[in-house]
């Protein structure tokens, strides 16, 4: 038996998560932990380009989409 992980995606395109630990708690009730707070989305410029890639393409769309809508009422 073997303890090796695979995973199904490519590491090469995926950026690996930023985990990190818990915050440090000293209240009187119980720490409330979601599922969120441990956790964070992967940072870096793979993240960015594809969010501002996404901006670019349906401006993209839009524009064409109303190009062409205006040479129809002319």
């Amino acid at each position: 038996m073997t303890t090796e992980t695979r995973t199904m995606a490519d590491d090469r395109i995926l950026e690996p998560d930023n985990i990190q630990t818990p915050p440090r708690y000293t209240g009187d009730r119980p720490q409330v932990l979601t599922s969120d707070t441990a956790r964070q989305g992967p940072a870096g410029r793979p993240v960015l380009f594809v969010l501002v890639a996404s901006l670019l393409g349906a401006v993209l769309v839009l524009g064409l989409y109303w190009i062409f809508w205006v040479r129809t009422i002319i």
